[in-house]
């Protein structure tokens, strides 16, 4: 391990007392009081023991700063504040005697912490409640019991500090953690990423503020849903490449990195220069459209987005993952959202198409969340969501027709449906000769024409699947409803 990589074992009175921060792609302080009377609780089952290991803080400190130079946090920030919160509540008590045998913080720097400027008002008043449940609590105690607490707090509880010059690394060291807050999902890594790409722009700060803003306003499940379970499927599937057995974690975060401002071999590359002139287009025409765009007299015209196309670090990031979720709340694809809703090209499902995909919805609730259906619902989710990207709402009907016929087909013809079997039919692989080996993931790719691309494989009628006579019913009721689809199309 370099000099700016190490590992160490502090008590909570040295952590209190280091120079970290906070830095801006965290997320708000959401530690409910019920999280701090658990801490209290443990802290205070072990206060006879001669320490208390009590998790891990993983750290970032860049190449060049001095080993005494402030880190941010990059896992650990619940904890922290609350151990901070904890310190200043017993503290505050001038009967409480500062134990030679730990390191006392500075109460005067540890208030002055800064949490990040998106989301300050949640954090700021979860710190207060906090903080104010801490004082009535420890109140009801007896001066010797705060004070047992106070020294069992500084001096015998332990944290190991990671610190890692590189951050995609202390991200990654971060899912390895098991930490008794709110996890980060794995698009936090791409998160801090892309902020971090932003740093050389002019009027970085107030962009930066407004990328996180707009992250920020997307529910972060539906954010993980969005990457896990349709953007990373769809570029692997669509470049003729299996979907990892794990899915999309930190091992995988590449694939959404691309072109970079400064320091890339991409910019000036002739396959970098389309979606650079695009996006100079897009920037200048905003710019010098401000007013008429205030007022409503002119429309925006944002960047032609499309899933398969390389990635341009920095704020387009922020912008291509709000586009794409607005895209799935357009068709329906988050709890979050209704089908109704969307401003994404006023793309609708047609209703017989819901109503296939809600009849599926609703068998998966009756068989306790059945995975081989829910392997169904990912290809046609995946493969609409792919369509809708590339072709709009033209001939959807039939694409979806498809979409469905083609997924349920894989649902009868296999009683036992594993990942493994999803991902070779999503590729085109397979050995049943009533199933179409057919990559549509790539077909799409590269089609140009919706009413080429619907004619292109034709799935065979439930009637030719002789296997499991019990599950054709779901298929012949799909068949059914596709078919008034297709008869109104």
């Amino acid at each position: 391990m370099g000099r700016s990589n190490l590992a160490q074992l502090k008590s909570v009175g040295d952590l209190l007392a280091t120079e970290l921060a906070i830095p801006d792609y965290q997320r708000p302080y959401s530690w409910s009081i019920r999280n701090v009377d658990e801490l209290v609780r443990d802290i205070w089952a072990f206060r006879e023991k001669s320490s208390y290991r009590v998790g891990t803080i993983i750290t970032h400190r860049p190449p060049g700063t001095v080993p005494e130079g402030s880190a941010d946090i990059v896992d650990g920030q619940q904890r922290f504040f609350t151990f901070a919160l904890l310190a200043i509540a017993l503290c505050e008590s001038p009967e409480i005697v500062h134990s030679s045998s730990s390191t006392f913080p500075d109460l005067d720097r540890l208030r002055s912490i800064d949490v990040p400027q998106h989301g300050r008002r949640r954090s700021v008043a979860n710190l207060a409640a906090n903080f104010a449940h801490l004082r009535e609590m420890l109140g009801t105690w007896s001066k010797d019991d705060r004070q047992e607490l106070l020294d069992t707090l500084l001096g015998k509880c332990e944290v190991v500090i990671m610190t890692l010059d590189d951050l995609d690394a202390a991200f990654q060291m971060f899912d390895s953690q098991n930490t008794r807050g709110k996890e980060l999902y794995t698009t936090d890594l791409l998160k801090a990423f892309h902020l971090r790409e932003m740093r050389t722009l002019p009027g970085m700060i107030n962009m930066r503020d407004e990328m996180v803003r707009l992250w920020e306003e997307m529910p972060a499940a539906s954010v993980s849903m969005l990457f896990n379970d349709v953007l990373f499927k769809i570029k692997r599937w669509s470049n003729g490449r299996d979907v990892p057995e794990k899915g999309f974690t930190s091992g995988n975060v590449d694939i959404f990195k691309g072109i970079r401002e400064e320091g890339g071999t991409q910019v000036g590359a002739p396959w970098s220069l389309p979606y650079l002139y695009a996006k100079n287009f897009t920037d200048s025409y905003r710019a010098s459209n401000d007013t008429l765009l205030r007022y409503g007299v002119i429309r925006s015209i944002d960047f032609p987005f499309q899933v398969d196309q390389p990635i341009i670090n920095g704020e387009t990031f922020f912008q291509m993952t709000s586009h794409y979720y607005r895209l799935g709340r357009a068709v329906g694809f988050f709890d979050d959202a209704h089908r109704s809703e969307g401003p994404v090209g006023e793309i609708r499902l047609p209703a017989n198409v819901i109503s296939v995909l809600d009849a599926l919805n609703s068998h998966m609730a009756r068989f306790s969340g059945d995975r081989r259906f829910a392997f169904v619902l990912d290809l046609i989710r995946c493969l609409t969501f792919y369509y809708v990207d590339r072709f709009g709402g033209e001939l959807l009907d039939r694409a979806v027709t498809l979409f469905v016929r083609y997924a349920m087909a894989l649902r009868v013809e296999m009683r036992t449906l594993k990942r493994a079997t999803v991902n070779n039919y999503a590729l085109g692989i397979t050995d049943r000769g009533n199933l179409p080996a057919v990559n549509l993931f790539s077909e799409l790719r590269q089609s140009i024409d919706p009413a080429d691309f619907v004619r292109i494989v034709r799935v065979s009628s439930p009637a030719s699947f002789e296997r499991y006579e019990d599950l054709h019913y779901f298929f012949e009721r799909s068949w059914n409803i596709m078919d008034q689809v297709a008869e109104g199309a």
